[in-house]
């Protein structure tokens, strides 16, 4: 049971009691344990027996028939296989663009929801949901989330709904969730550190003699600590020196032009793009300049894998396993207890040409990168 005061405990025994029932392990009809059985098998004292009754009876999970007892319901709705839904604040994404060609992560984690549902019965739902709307608007969006029996969010978007409705239901969150809100939210994720060490081991089987993270400012300040943990890890293995820093790319219309200063000066040997939005621009960037990628600039990423295809040469990535992850949540969805949080994931590394491939002429590119600089 989950005991915390951001997370009452009272309200962690409805959700169990609501999950049997929507598992149908208590069946309509089935007489519930009264406040005192209830306490005396949990553990837990009568006020979280008698809260946790009083909260299903609103929810409409329960009757109370006098002395006869208290008895199982099913409210409107309620009734076939558990309903899971995917939650969204953008608006303009849709299940039928919610491609691997447009949003590579949360397209293989919505892969992976449906390949893990059609498994266990469950449904599975994507809806949008905003954070910036009236009182009026929040109940319609309250009520439309209570018509399900799960969520899934993504880090820490849509906050506020997440924690409201964490009080009476599972919510899976992805990647990112504040301490402070650990015990309320069931965090699902890989095993970021293991990745960037994976790169870095990668970046030392490759002969690299130094390694440097590329960050762009407008990535967020997530992304921003990520480059700086790959350093601070780099340096576990022996990569020092003034080769060994956190390069940051200006946003906007001055990318490109900090891009190719930056490319054209002294650089690491290796690099880890911490962008995927942004690989495309690095690698045209590398293009103008003619460096090979691949020997004279080695470079990897970090994204599904789908998000790279068709890059030339090929990226070595950490394939960031979303899909995986989303038959994970409806395993969990469907086991006997729920789990307080998820283990975490490891990540595997495709070994690819950019951090292995054959270099180009160095003079013909040096002459070519002074030129692109002097006319840029």
């Amino acid at each position: 049971m989950i005991d915390d005061s951001q997370y009452p405990l009272y309200a962690s025994v409805a959700r169990e009691m609501i999950f049997r029932i929507r598992r149908g392990e208590l069946r309509t009809g089935d007489r519930v344990l009264s406040e005192r059985e209830l306490a005396l098998r949990g553990g837990y004292s009568r006020g979280t027996a008698r809260l946790a009754l009083q909260r299903l009876e609103s929810e409409g999970y329960l009757i109370r028939r006098g002395q006869r007892g208290s008895f199982i319901s099913q409210p409107d709705g309620a009734g076939g296989s558990l309903r899971l839904v995917f939650a969204f604040p953008e608006e303009n994404i849709s299940p039928l663009l919610l491609t691997p060609e447009n949003w590579a992560l949360s397209s293989e984690l919505h892969r992976g929801l449906l390949s893990g549902a059609a498994e266990h019965g469950v449904q599975v739902y994507f809806e949008h949901f905003r954070s910036d709307v009236d009182a009026a608007l929040q109940r319609q969006q309250w009520q439309r989330l209570c018509g399900y029996d799960a969520a899934v969010f993504i880090s820490e978007q849509l906050l506020p709904l997440q924690l409201q409705y964490a009080m009476s239901k599972p919510v899976f969150c992805l990647y990112n969730v504040p301490a402070e809100h650990s015990s309320c939210l069931i965090r699902v994720s890989y095993d970021r550190e293991q990745a960037l060490r994976r790169i870095i081991e990668h970046a030392r089987s490759c002969g690299s003699g130094s390694v440097g993270a590329l960050s762009f400012s407008d990535g967020g300040e997530l992304l921003l600590k990520r480059g700086e943990q790959f350093l601070s890890l780099a340096r576990e293995y022996g990569f020092a020196g003034p080769g060994c820093r956190h390069i940051v790319i200006a946003p906007g219309k001055e990318r490109k032009a900090d891009l190719l200063r930056v490319l054209a000066g002294p650089m690491p040997d290796f690099v880890f793009c911490n962008h995927a939005e942004h690989i495309l621009d690095f690698y045209d960037a590398a293009r103008s300049l003619m460096i090979s990628l691949g020997r004279e600039l080695k470079v990897a990423g970090m994204a599904t894998g789908v998000t790279f295809q068709g890059l030339l040469p090929r990226l070595t990535h950490i394939k960031v396993p979303m899909y995986e992850l989303g038959r994970k949540i409806i395993s969990c969805l469907t086991s006997d207890v729920l789990p307080e949080s998820v283990p975490l994931l490891q990540a595997g590394l495709v070994a690819a040409e950019s951090s292995m491939g054959p270099t180009e002429e160095p003079a013909v590119r040096d002459i070519v990168r002074k030129q692109k600089i002097i006319s840029s």
